[in-house]
């Protein structure tokens, strides 16, 4: 893909927000593009989706996980990491 089109990839990222649906924010909004991006070109390449990370997303993310699963590598239930969510990812961004 020419630099032209990964620049207008970027572009349809940057525009994207979050929709509302339900009272609540929707996370998938900007995952969603950069998975629609990432099956239509297979060899595309993200040079940084840190930048889509933030404690709002974290936090919806932890309320979307079900809780009935396995734990993480480091045993850490998602009730147990509920107990402190905010300090926890906090934590994660270093703050």
């Amino acid at each position: 893909m020419s630099a032209e089109g990964r620049q207008g990839h970027i572009t349809d990222l940057a525009k994207d927000t979050f929709s509302i649906h339900r009272g609540r924010p929707k996370v998938q909004t900007k995952l969603a593009r950069i998975a629609e991006i990432a099956k239509e070109n297979p060899k595309e390449q993200f040079t940084s989706l840190y930048h889509l990370l933030n404690e709002e997303l974290l936090t919806q993310c932890h309320r979307e996980l079900d809780g009935n699963k396995a734990t993480g590598v480091d045993q850490v239930t998602k009730t147990a990491y509920e107990e402190n969510l905010e300090s926890n990812i906090k934590h994660e961004f270093g703050m």
